[in-house]
């Protein structure tokens, strides 16, 4: 479609979903050997994105500023939740081990397992300011 016939589109929104809608079938020709996705895939998550990003007033994608609310479920959340923690736990068991081969094993592993509780629950608490923070704007 050259840039006249873009013109006569009816609307800003329509030249717009034209522009977006052929942007993307050509990085899905450009790119179409290499992708472990469908384009049907790729569009959906595409679009769930998108979604959250205006839910949350964000016009920039920013890994860092993905939150726990954005799953859509709670059942979601929790998993991601009890994934932290358990995560938390083998890392601080695994310090409190390299310490406990320097310093004693019993000392090093309950103060590993000290420390990640103490760890994951500092995490749990602010995971959960920061969503009820992003609820209330």
């Amino acid at each position: 479609m050259s840039v006249e016939d873009l013109g006569a589109l009816d609307s800003v929104d329509a030249r717009r979903r034209h522009m977006l809608t052929a942007y993307e079938r050509r990085m899905f020709e450009q790119h179409s050997a290499e992708q472990p996705y469908t384009q049907k895939q790729t569009t959906h998550w595409l679009s769930w994105l998108a979604q959250r990003m205006y839910e949350q007033a964000q016009t920039i994608f920013l890994i860092e500023e993905l939150q726990p609310i954005w799953l859509p479920s709670s059942r979601q959340r929790q998993a991601l939740l009890i994934a932290q923690l358990v995560c938390g736990l083998v890392l601080w068991l695994g310090v409190g081990l390299a310490f406990g081969l320097a310093s004693g094993m019993v000392e090093g592993l309950t103060g590993g397992l000290v420390a990640g509780c103490w760890v994951d629950c500092l995490l749990a608490v602010w995971c959960a300011v920061c969503t009820s923070f992003h609820r209330a704007y």
